[in-house]
């Protein structure tokens, strides 16, 4: 069984519409496991929502129901949130020195950092992130990226 780590970027548009919504969904509903990410998951998902409510792009009682759905799955185990554990940063520090040493150095922002480290450590094959930037450093680290075509 491949490990599959889910970036924010694809967690988002299983609760608010999207273009890619119906393909990650598919790809969330084929998971044998909860979907794995990283702890901050919760916060970035809530920040993202709050993001979206203040441009006004969703009603607030839209963005009080991703919310109430997001917990709800939360607590029925649908996702795997793995702890920011002390040996995080040693191996954040080894990666972005790999990432800088790279002919084309990746610039990699910090919570991106985490997911990357937290796939990493976890022994994760796959990543599923529709962020840009994340998937080149990814695609540098020898990770498989999904969606192909994001």
């Amino acid at each position: 069984m491949t490990l599959r780590y889910w970036d924010t970027s694809c967690i988002l548009p299983l609760y608010i519409p999207e273009p890619d919504s119906a393909a990650l969904a598919e790809l969330a509903g084929s998971e044998d496991a909860p979907i794995t990410s990283s702890q901050i998951l919760g916060f970035e998902l809530l920040f993202a929502v709050n993001a979206r409510l203040a441009r006004r792009q969703i009603s607030k009682e839209f963005a009080a129901k991703v919310q109430r759905k997001f917990m709800a799955d939360v607590d029925v185990g649908r996702f795997l949130m793995i702890p920011l554990g002390e040996d995080l940063l040693p191996s954040a520090v080894e990666m972005a020195a790999k990432l800088a040493g790279k002919e084309q150095g990746l610039e990699v922002r910090t919570l991106d950092g985490i997911h990357l480290t937290t796939a990493l450590q976890l022994g994760s094959e796959e990543i599923v992130t529709s962020d840009k930037r994340m998937r080149k450093a990814a695609e540098a680290l020898g990770l498989r990226v999904l969606p192909a075509d994001a």
